[in-house]
C-alpha cells in the first residue's frame, strides 16, 4: 500500500487526531480481521484512516453520533451540505 497522507474527516473538532495517523498506524498491531472498536469516536479520523471492513464505534457527544446516524442514512450528503452552505452562508 502506498500511503498519501491522511484522509480529514468531514467534521473538524478539538482533539482531533488526523495528523497523529502515521504514528497510530505504526504502533497498532492488528490483522484486520474481526472488527475494529472505537469507544470514542469524536472526528472519526482514526477509524477512516485505519479504514476496517467491520467496526463498531460509540461517543458520549450526542451530537456527533447524530451527524454520523445522518450520514448514514443519506440524509446529510455532499450535495445537501452545498445546498445549504450556498443558502445560508452567501456563496
Amino acid at each position: 500500500m502506498i500511503y498519501h497522507g491522511s484522509k480529514a474527516p468531514p467534521i473538524k473538532m478539538q482533539g482531533i487526531k488526523t495528523k497523529l495517523i502515521p504514528f497510530i498506524r505504526k504502533n497498532i498491531t492488528w490483522s484486520g480481521r474481526g472488527r475494529w472498536i472505537e469507544p470514542f469516536l469524536g472526528s472519526g479520523a482514526v477509524l477512516f484512516n485505519i479504514g476496517p471492513d467491520r467496526a463498531f464505534v460509540a461517543d458520549t457527544n450526542e451530537h456527533v453520533i447524530s451527524f454520523y446516524k445522518h450520514i448514514q442514512k443519506a440524509e446529510i450528503t455532499a450535495n445537501s451540505v452545498r445546498s445549504f452552505l450556498e443558502k445560508e452562508g452567501g456563496i
